[in-house]
């Protein structure tokens, strides 16, 4: 995994929950794994992807289909 640098908290992000943000990292650990994308653009996708209320499984699915991922 990347340095946790990459990683979304409450520090440096604005607006979020705590579980939002723990949601937001595990799709993008996720990912991470399962590309070669450099962890910058993960987190672009994501925060392109991502809206209020949406669940991890929905984020996991519309990271999924962007990135075409099983």
């Amino acid at each position: 995994m990347q340095a946790r640098s990459t990683m979304w908290t409450m520090d440096n992000t604005d607006g979020f929950t705590q579980p939002e943000l723990d949601d937001i990292n595990a799709v993008l650990e996720f990912a991470m794994r399962r590309t070669e994308l450099d962890p910058h653009n993960l987190n672009d996708i994501i925060n392109n992807l991502w809206h209020h209320g949406m669940t991890r499984d929905e984020l996991l699915i519309a990271v999924s289909k962007r990135l075409s991922i099983d």
